[in-house]
């Protein structure tokens, strides 16, 4: 089987361009062809990982995350050429932009157009105007995939319910991570706690309402560790300066150390406004560690609440610091949530059965 794979961008690396990467390299080790098509911009450690498995990998500098009518026809016209050239048995398409223009490229050269809706951009806790805009834009070009998987039954609902594809198009497969090596399995202490939260630097994320409730733990033991870059960085780091934090928040930027990050860790936090099926607690899980999290998209497919972690109302700053007080003052309850976290994730979370459903969609298509 020939696979091409289209992602916006590799120049941040998040859950599309992981999940992307994952699938790309065993799809190649298990003998298929593969090719993988992405914005102009890279990271370059990820770009080596698809280029030691002899992953060509094409840059367009047109695939960019904004819309420009130009860049993106233009884009169109250059990923058909490639399309022709390589003549994939399927076509695998990953964020919203790479889906909406990979569509349009995969009906033009008649190929078998898969799309994996990595939350939708029309979900709740984006402002209405957007969510119209967005469902309109996704609805022009529903009817050109063959089938859309989603990472999350919440994410399969919310597109039934916009009318954004026919039921029997539309699929679930929640996302999967390669395991860690025992060494990296987090562990719990009694004296201190270091909380982790993996974003981008966004709206979408909300670091402040994180920031604005541990304000008021100062005379706990704990520390905040912040993995990711974005917009509001320097905005966040303002405010941390502000209310006296500096010496108890480390920010990481984008790092390839994430899991290391993790294993000294003993509490995952997610504020997130919307989320398909965030990558980042799944991560937490499978590092063993208790996850308080915005109960938003599928962050409940993840989340056991009272027994792997909490689920918080979004924007719910007394609920966050009612939960983050039972958490960092009580270390047992945080020992014994991980555990629990560790088993979720090894029961419903593992790369292989996620490779293993993918695949069988490919086969699907190619049938």
């Amino acid at each position: 089987m020939k696979i091409c794979y289209i992602v916006t961008r590799i120049d941040e690396i998040g859950g599309a361009q992981i999940h992307v990467r994952d699938l790309a390299c065993m799809m190649s080790q298990a003998g298929h062809e593969v090719c993988v098509i992405s914005g102009g911009n890279c990271d370059t450690r990820y770009l080596e990982q698809l280029e030691k498995k002899q992953i060509m990998v094409y840059r367009l500098k047109r695939l960019v995350r904004e819309i420009n009518i130009i860049s993106d026809w233009l884009a169109v016209m250059r990923i058909t050429e490639i399309l022709r050239k390589e003549k994939p048995d399927v076509l695998s398409l990953h964020a919203s932009k790479a889906g909406f223009i990979g569509r349009i490229a995969g009906k033009i050269c008649g190929i078998a157009t898969l799309f994996t809706a990595h939350g939708w951009s029309f979900s709740e806790g984006v402002s209405w105007l957007k969510r119209l805009f967005y469902a309109a834009a996704e609805k022009m070009v529903s009817y050109l995939a063959a089938k859309i998987i989603n990472v999350s039954n919440y994410d399969k609902k919310l597109a039934l319910r916009y009318g954004i594809v026919p039921f029997y198009k539309c699929t679930v497969i929640h996302n999967g991570m390669p395991d860690i090596a025992p060494g990296l399995l987090a562990k719990q202490s009694a004296e201190f706690c270091r909380i982790v939260m993996t974003a981008r630097f966004a709206p979408q994320k909300d670091h402040a309402l994180l920031l604005s409730v541990l304000k008021d733990f100062k005379n706990l033991q704990w520390h905040l560790d912040l993995i990711g870059t974005g917009p509001l960085e320097s905005d966040i780091k303002g405010m941390v300066k502000e209310l006296g934090m500096r010496k108890r928040v480390t920010f990481h930027g984008q790092t390839h150390q994430v899991e290391e990050i993790l294993s000294k860790a003993h509490l995952f936090v997610l504020t997130s406004n919307w989320e398909g099926l965030p990558r980042s607690i799944i991560e937490a899980l499978r590092a063993g560690l208790p996850v308080i999290a915005s109960d938003v998209g599928g962050v409940a497919e993840l989340i056991e609440h009272g027994k792997t972690g909490y689920l918080i109302p979004r924007s719910d700053g007394t609920k966050l610091a009612e939960y983050l007080g039972l958490l960092l003052t009580d270390p047992q309850r945080r020992a014994r949530m991980g555990r629990e976290s560790r088993k979720k994730y090894m029961k419903d979370f593992t790369f292989a059965n996620m490779y293993e459903r993918t695949v069988t969609v490919y086969k699907e298509l190619t049938s």
